[in-house]
């Protein structure tokens, strides 16, 4: 499914609920080439889901200190 084509789009400090469950990343490097798995095992990705429209439900972030405020201004500044 193209990402742009979502009606419900997550931001940082959301919450995804689903029931399916997440895939381990699967290594697709050339000889000598970019390890795109190892680049995100480095910064602590080790799975990825796939989901559709209806797979699941989005919580939004409710705003409850200073962090998550400047979290949501920083998404906001990001768009513009």
């Amino acid at each position: 499914m193209d990402r742009d084509a979502l009606t419900k789009k997550p931001i940082s400090g959301d919450l995804i609920v689903t029931q399916k469950i997440p895939k381990p990343l699967i290594s697709r490097t050339n000889t000598g080439g970019f390890d795109y798995k190892d680049y995100l095992n480095k910064i602590k990705i080790y799975d990825q889901l796939q989901l559709g429209e209806k797979e699941f439900i989005l919580v939004k972030n409710q705003i409850r200190g200073l962090a998550d405020f400047l979290r949501l201004w920083n998404v906001t500044l990001e768009k513009k």
